[in-house]
């Protein structure tokens, strides 16, 4: 629920944890015991966050994390720090989840948007096939989609994937 909000959005993320929440009181009425997750880990590396969300990027990436020259960092120098520290510092660093199962769930969230987000839904695509998501995973995902949100956000997702395969 975390990772989400930067994805969806805190209206949306929050609802979604009302949700799940709603669904564990109802699980737990009717004798349902579900396993907490476990808390992320102490982040013992002392160097600083912007420093470590850029080498994080460029690790899930496969690029060198060079925010200055994307368009993400315009019209600001800010949101380069925010990017990296925040981002991929302060989320992608907790290790509640693999980088790989961070992706999918990105990737899940973002097709589930649908239009206009093409260029998003591409890259984290990329980053998922990166740290080791297999297309076939990333088609089930889409397969998902298609069953509970949407038969054209599946279709665009499929689109996006496609172009991103043949390139």
């Amino acid at each position: 629920m975390v990772h989400s909000y930067a994805y969806c959005g805190f209206p949306r993320a929050l609802r979604g944890l009302q949700t799940l929440v709603a669904v564990l009181d109802e699980r737990k009425a009717k004798g349902i015991r579900d396993n907490q997750g476990r808390e992320a880990s102490p982040i013992t590396d002392t160097r600083s966050k912007y420093e470590r969300g850029r080498d994080i990027l460029a690790e899930i990436s496969g690029t060198p994390g060079r925010c200055a020259e994307s368009q993400l960092c315009r019209p600001g120098p800010g949101n380069r720090s925010i990017l990296k520290e925040h981002l991929f510092a302060e989320l992608f660093e907790r290790d509640v989840l693999t980088y790989a199962e961070r992706e999918l769930a990105t990737v899940a969230i973002i097709a589930s948007l649908g239009k206009g987000v093409e260029p998003m839904l591409k890259g984290h695509m990329g980053i998922a096939l990166n740290v080791g998501v297999t297309p076939d995973e990333l088609r089930g995902v889409l397969a998902i989609i298609e069953k509970n949100i949407g038969r054209s956000e599946a279709d665009n997702g499929k689109q996006v994937l496609n172009e991103l395969l043949q390139s």
